[in-house]
């Protein structure tokens, strides 16, 4: 599951694929910038569907 967090005006998105051979959790994150005109709500929603879709990038 993505964790999304606001930051400012951009959205940091992160997911855990599991754990490595010496049981370190592996994350993968980026930044996600809505466009410009969107409201807050409307950010928040493209940001969920952006995190959806990134973690579904990842087997």
């Amino acid at each position: 599951m993505a964790t999304i967090t606001k930051r400012g005006d951009t959205f940091r998105i992160k997911v855990s694929l599991g754990y490595d051979t010496e049981h370190k959790q592996i994350i993968k994150s980026t930044t996600f910038k809505p466009p410009q005109g969107v409201t807050p709500k409307k950010a928040e929603k493209l940001a969920q569907q952006f995190a959806f879709d990134f973690e579904n990038i990842y087997p």
